[in-house]
């Protein structure tokens, strides 16, 4: 078995377990996990400890996104799911529809919800305010 399926199947998989509670938003979080991403991929390409080949570059060759996009690409699929009704949530975190008005330009085919408002900064960096400002 190569690297690069083991690092799919034992590094990743725990980094996308419920990144809807813990997903990094502080600068030095986010650095670091990007920093084992790099890491992984040197590791991967089996390529010497200085080299000039770019972080992007590594991720195009593995076909692979940048852990940041991975994790908003996670919170959309799971933004879907509570939507859709797939999983079974609280009916306080589901997103509350937006009542807009039919206009010459709107698109009303596309629902659109509203961004709860916060007090604290802790709520801020929320799932569902994440999700609904993407």
């Amino acid at each position: 078995m190569n690297s690069y399926c083991l690092y799919l199947t034992l590094v990743r998989p725990p980094l996308g377990y419920a990144t809807q509670i813990w997903s990094p938003q502080s600068v030095e979080l986010i650095t670091r996990v990007k920093r084992m991403q790099r890491r992984a991929t040197k590791y991967i390409l089996k390529l010497p400890l200085s080299c000039n080949v770019s972080y992007t570059d590594k991720l195009k060759s593995l076909k692979l996104l940048p852990v940041t996009y991975w994790l908003e690409f996670l919170d959309l699929v799971f933004f879907f799911k509570i939507i859709h009704n797939l999983v079974n949530v609280s009916p306080s975190i589901q997103p509350v529809p937006r009542n807009t008005r039919q206009t010459r330009y709107s698109n009303n085919k596309v629902p659109k919800y509203n961004i709860p408002r916060c007090i604290t900064t802790t709520y801020q960096k929320s799932f569902t305010i994440r999700t609904v400002r993407i």
